[in-house]
């Protein structure tokens, strides 16, 4: 059975209010007596946001254990988050946004787009390589309308910014109900990607499963002012 102070704060948080109660804090049992001010309302306001996005309302020591989580870490990912913003500021606006990640986003099984893939900072200063797979990537064939089932493979190098994850695999999601040709997909996905992040360089190699007995396999490739398709059958 909650208390009449439980019962106010999850009705606050159903409502989806920007702040908590003034006695969130106190709820929770923990003070932030001598701690930066500013610092003190990053955490409460993380706090609050995990509360109000948990569809179950955990308990209070549950909160706690979160809570006490939140103050050893969630500094540098403040940090983070500002260093997010300032790069977007500074790199490119809302293209460095990221609005899907930790968000119910509906599927668009259509009309792939840049504009759906979302990026963010690069965040190491050393070269390293980013690889994702896509193993059950599923389109259709321009011509028949039957279904094409492969998977993608994608290798870059980051420049500026990364690829977020969520996003790639929605615009990926978006190819399943798109009428066009291996070679077609494999490029526009390249692309896409070039345009969205502006890597070192990239690689996208389309496995397709076979189709009339032949097996297909596209490579794309993108290296600074070079451009290069290959493309295997």
């Amino acid at each position: 059975m909650t208390s009449a102070i439980e019962d106010t704060i999850n009705a606050a948080a159903t409502n989806d209010e920007p702040n908590p109660p003034e006695f969130f804090e106190n709820w929770l049992g923990l003070k932030l007596e001598g701690m930066d001010e500013q610092k003190r309302g990053m955490l409460l306001s993380f706090a609050w946001d995990r509360y109000k996005q948990n569809r179950v309302r955990p308990t209070i020591q549950q909160l706690r254990v979160d809570f006490k989580r939140m103050v050893a870490h969630n500094v540098s990912q403040e940090e983070q988050r500002k260093a997010f913003e300032k790069a977007n500021r500074e790199q490119g606006g809302t293209k460095l946004g990221i609005t899907k990640l930790g968000e119910r986003v509906p599927y668009q099984l259509h009309s792939p787009n840049v504009a759906m893939l979302e990026t963010f900072p690069n965040p190491a200063k050393n070269p390293y390589l980013v690889e994702h797979t896509s193993a059950e990537f599923t389109s259709l064939c321009p011509k028949t309308g039957q279904p094409d089932f492969g998977t993608i493979l994608i290798q870059f190098e980051p420049h500026l910014r990364c690829v977020e994850s969520k996003s790639l695999k929605l615009y990926l999601f978006a190819y399943r109900n798109t009428g066009a040709f291996m070679e077609q997909i494999v490029n526009q996905i390249r692309d896409d990607l070039v345009e969205a992040m502006e890597p070192l360089s990239l690689i996208v190699r389309g496995e397709f499963k076979p189709r009339g007995g032949i097996l297909t396999v596209v490579t794309a490739k993108y290296a600074k002012e070079q451009d290069e398709t290959v493309t295997d059958a």
